[in-house]
C-alpha cells in the first residue's frame, strides 16, 4: 500500500460529496484552510450517512480549528466505521494525531502508532510513533524509532510526518528531527522565497579596546542561517573591523529574531546577510 499525504485531496473531495457540498480546491500535500474547514464543518455535522473519509475529514478539521475533544470524537467514529484494513489504517492515524495534541492521549496515540506500523501504516506511522515517544518521556525506545527514520527520510521530513501538529512543542520536536538530518539545505531569498523579517533586535556594544579610539567607524557584515523559527545559525563574519567590533557584532546578531523567510507560503530556512554599523564616540 502507497502511502498518502495526511490531508488527502480524496478525502476532502469524498466528504465534499458525501455532505452534498461543492468540492473545496485543496492541494493534496496541504491541509484545509480553516475557511474551508468551517464550510465543511457546517454542512457536514448534520449530515447523515457519513463515509469513513467523511468521518477522517471531520476529524482533521476540528483538529485544524483546536477542537481537540471533537477530533477524537470523530476519529473514533471513523474508526468505528471503518470496513478495510486501509480504512481502519487511517482512521486509526487520524484518531492517533488527534489524541497527540490532548494533554492525556499520548499513550493511546502512541499504541495506535505502533499498531499501524505493524498494518502498513509505513513512514507516516513510525514517526507520529517517535513523537508520541518524545511526549512520554521514552527518550531510548523513541532513539531507536529515530534512526530508522532517518535511513529513508524524504529531504524536508515533510513527506513522513503523519499530522498537521497544533501542539508548539510537539512541531518544535519535528523541526529538531528535520534539522537533525543535515539535509533541510538553507535556501536564498529570491523568486519565491521572501525575507525574513526582524522582530527583535539587540544592539551592539562597542568594546572598551574600540572606544580608545574615538571617530572610527565601520561597518561589520555578517551571514547567517535564519532557520523556521526565526533563530539566527551559523553566524560567520564576511567583512570584518578592528577593536573586537566583529566579535560584538556576532554576539549581538546571535540575539536577533525574526519572521521567518517563506516559499509557497511555508516557512523555510534561509542564508541572510547582516549588517552592524559602528561609530565610536567620545562618550
Amino acid at each position: 500500500m502507497t502511502e498518502k499525504p495526511r490531508f488527502r485531496l480524496v478525502s476532502m473531495l469524498a466528504l465534499a460529496v458525501t455532505l452534498a457540498i461543492p468540492a473545496v480546491p485543496v492541494h493534496a500535500e496541504d491541509p484545509p484552510s480553516r475557511d474551508e474547514c468551517k464550510e465543511l464543518l457546517r454542512a457536514g455535522e448534520s449530515s447523515p450517512g457519513k463515509s469513513v473519509p467523511g468521518w477522517i475529514g471531520l476529524a482533521e478539521c476540528h483538529q485544524r480549528l483546536g477542537n481537540i475533544d471533537k477530533a477524537v470524537e470523530m476519529a473514533r467514529q471513523a474508526r468505528s466505521a471503518a470496513s478495510t484494513p486501509e480504512e481502519r489504517v487511517d482512521a486509526s492515524q487520524a484518531l492517533a494525531c488527534a489524541l497527540l495534541d490532548r494533554s492525556d492521549g499520548q499513550a493511546e496515540a502512541a499504541d495506535l502508532f505502533k499498531e499501524n506500523m505493524a498494518s502498513s501504516g509505513g513512514k507516516r506511522a513510525r514517526a507520529g510513533y517517535y513523537l508520541a515517544l518524545r511526549e512520554l518521556h521514552r527518550d531510548g525506545e523513541a532513539a531507536e524509532v529515530l534512526r530508522s527514520l532517518k535511513d529513508d527520510a524524504p529531504k524536508d521530513g515533510g513527506e513522513v510526518l503523519p499530522c498537521k501538529i497544533q501542539n508548539p512543542a510537539l512541531a518544535q520536536v519535528w523541526d529538531e528531527f528535520v534539522d537533525g538530518l543535515g539535509l533541510d539545505e538553507p535556501l536564498r531569498v529570491g523568486d519565491e522565497v521572501t525575507r525574513p523579517e526582524i522582530i527583535h533586535q539587540v544592539n551592539a556594544v562597542i568594546p572598551e579596546a574600540a572606544r580608545k579610539h574615538p571617530g572610527f567607524s565601520g561597518q561589520v557584515v555578517v551571514e547567517a542561517i535564519i532557520d523556521r523559527q526565526g533563530r539566527i545559525q551559523n553566524a560567520r563574519v564576511l567583512k570584518g573591523q578592528p577593536y573586537g567590533l566583529s566579535e560584538s557584532a556576532i554576539a549581538s546578531v546571535k540575539q536577533w529574531k525574526f519572521k521567518p523567510a517563506t516559499h509557497k507560503g511555508k516557512p523555510v530556512k534561509v542564508y541572510y546577510l547582516l549588517t552592524v554599523n559602528f561609530k565610536v564616540t567620545n562618550n
